[in-house]
């Protein structure tokens, strides 16, 4: 049976838009393949090449065939309508996902005091333009579609097959580290402090040095060198710590996200997910988990099993250097170093893997922690929150819970770290803190609007009373009661970084860092902004400010503190501004290269947690999938 002209005219629309959406797809496929050198297998990288436009051509054409319903009665636009459509859904989904127009988003309106109406006008603002550049988008199809017959196809088929050919039978380069020996190792016997403080700012902690709130910290500042820790996008944990940890990019570690993707039928883990703008991320922050619930692939759970690297503790054990590292996040499963290495996962009971290393750890380290958390939450919430019932503290329930939780956590890994001081007897010392991140994010808007002189200007003898908009989130009993929530976990922090430094020797050298800041706008750490720096201890410059350091440049100079050679071809280099001019005479910075044939292997695990569904909510709490 004939189609009708209106048949035909749904059925060109819908493989117009599906067109649009392969053409989008294509270009994320490349990404991936180009960004994921784990993908190695030809099978799994055919498979992942003609996943994405699959999915995005079924998207694509769904649009533009209820488009194309939806412009009937406008003959003239009918023809561009439909692939116009679909071309600003590819265009929206990537602008959606780009940290460069995040960026310029947050520059041009400030979060944190948008009203519901404000925010809307500039969402409109961003879909026209995504529709201005996808009617131009769209017109081009149109005019290109009558001409694919023929010699068009086949220059079409060739300029997507080619560069489709070459990546799925050519891997990436990766990075190739060299194998060390303990005869790698220098006169030195001093022993490196290494803190991690999960988005600690120099905006939050600088009024606390100066008021004297955390000496600990505040005397490695006086005593030290500090400067800010330049970040690189996307401003998240997974990708940060391991940047921190292995001195490269993502684009070599594999480590970009808080979950892969394997896509149907495939062995291939997706990490690194594409995108515009620098931050190439992709949908995956909503669509992965969707598409995981659907059983369409799975979602993975980021751990060490998708790093492809070595870390810092792999190098020095390499070296013949003991070490103690406890709760480097995404660290699970537990490798085995020279030493003992205790995961932040290490409380859960269940697991496919070994949480800790060595493995009889498990039975000596104390895991619940949960009284003292409670304890010392209870006073920085103040008497009429702590006494509330659940159903009492309503929006606050979160809040309340989830403070004593991740103080709990601080508590477990502090406490874990002086063990193994105590019984190993370490010369790289490694805690990973993170409730200051965790605080911010549950309290930063108790924090600036309970400020003096804050975002919101106050009104006769205080601040204006609370919009419509922040009612939803808050309200004035509350920012009364936890406004001062976020110093006093730093100040918590900062004791339990002091009780782990009463080990500390007079030779040794502390460093202090963060993988990012924390916004003051509301806008969470999506934007940066950059982290913090300290060092202090025997051969470091007792005052100055360090300028131009990055999260690479933490391996290499950890590698130098502890008298080790710095990996040929890493993403950073030696802070040499930190150290004093006779140390670096005394010591002087080495290179090793990898001797060919001689590479050290990279480990690969087979059994990987999926994400589950408290890491979805935990993930969800953050505002880091909806």
């Amino acid at each position: 049976m004939a189609l009708s002209i209106s048949q035909r005219a749904l059925t060109r629309s819908f493989l117009a838009g599906g067109l649009v959406g392969a053409l989008a797809g294509f270009l994320f496929a490349w990404e991936s393949l180009a960004r994921n050198p784990g993908i190695a297998s030809f099978g799994d990288r055919l498979l992942t090449l003609l996943f994405f436009p699959v999915l995005f051509g079924l998207a694509g054409g769904l649009i533009g065939f209820v488009a194309d319903l939806l412009t009937t009665p406008f003959a003239r636009t009918r023809a561009v309508a439909p692939i116009a459509a679909a071309a600003a859904f590819a265009l929206a989904e990537g602008m959606a996902r780009s940290y460069s127009v995040h960026q310029w988003y947050k520059d041009t309106w400030p979060s944190l005091t948008l009203t519901p109406g404000t925010s809307f006008r500039n969402f409109c603002v961003v879909v026209l333009i995504c529709l201005v550049i996808g009617a131009l988008v769209g017109a081009f199809v149109s005019w290109l579609l009558p001409r694919l017959r023929g010699a068009g196809a086949v220059a079409l088929a060739f300029a997507l097959g080619l560069p489709s050919a070459w990546l799925i039978v050519n891997k990436t380069e990766t990075f190739q580290p060299p194998r060390y020996d303990a005869s790698m190792q220098d006169d030195r016997d001093g022993r490196l402090f290494l803190f991690v403080i999960d988005g600690a700012d120099w905006d939050f902690l600088m009024p606390l040095i100066e008021s004297g709130r955390v000496p600990n910290l505040a005397s490695l500042y006086t005593s030290g060198v500090s400067g800010e820790l330049a970040i690189s996008y996307p401003c998240i944990s997974p990708y940060l710590w391991t940047s921190i940890s292995t001195g490269l990019d993502d684009d070599q570690h594999g480590l970009c996200e808080f979950f892969a993707y394997r896509p149907p039928f495939t062995n291939a883990l997706i990490t690194r997910y594409p995108g515009l703008g620098t931050g190439k991320r992709f949908l995956f922050q909503k669509f992965v988990p969707k598409l995981a619930r659907l059983g369409i692939g799975s979602a993975v759970h980021a751990s060490r099993a998708q790093k492809r690297v070595p870390e810092l503790w792999d190098y020095t054990s390499a070296g013949g250097i003991t070490a103690a590292v406890v709760g480097w996040r995404f660290s699970y499963p537990a490798p085995a170093i020279e030493g003992a290495f205790v995961t932040d996962r290490f409380q859960e009971t269940v697991l496919p893997q070994p949480a800790v290393y060595p493995a009889e750890l498990r039975e000596t380290l104390r895991i619940d922690f949960s009284a003292e958390g409670a304890r010392r939450a209870r006073p920085i919430l103040g008497e009429r929150l702590a006494n509330m019932t659940t159903e009492e503290l309503g929006m606050n329930a979160e809040k309340v819970q989830k403070l004593g939780y991740h103080l709990e956590r601080d508590f477990r890994y502090s406490a874990a770290t002086s063990d193994l001081i105590d019984a190993y007897d370490p010369r790289l010392v490694v805690a990973g803190l993170t409730a200051v991140d965790a605080c911010e994010h549950q309290f930063i808007l108790e924090h600036v609007l309970g400020r003096e002189g804050g975002e919101v200007p106050g009104r006769e003898g205080g601040r204006r009373a609370l919009s419509a908009y922040f009612e939803r989130f808050t309200d004035e009993a509350t920012i009364a009661d936890l406004a001062g929530t976020i110093d006093e976990v730093y100040a918590i922090t900062d004791s339990l970084i002091g009780n782990i430094l009463a080990a500390r020797r007079p030779g040794d050298i502390v460093m202090v860092v963060s993988d990012h800041g924390h916004d003051l706008d509301g806008s969470g750490h999506r934007f940066g902004p950059g982290g913090i720096i300290m060092m202090a201890g025997a051969g470091i410059h007792p005052a100055g400010r360090l300028e131009g350091a990055r999260v690479y440049d933490v391996l290499p100079t950890a590698l130098y503190a502890l008298g080790l050679p710095v990996p040929h071809g890493l993403a950073g280099t030696v802070l040499i501004d930190a150290f004093e001019e006779k140390t670096l005479a005394d010591h002087p910075i080495s290179l090793v290269f990898p001797s060919e044939g001689d590479h050290q292997e990279v480990r690969t695990l087979d059994a990987l947690p999926e994400l589950g569904k408290q890491d979805l909510e935990e993930l969800r709490a953050l505002g880091y999938v909806d």
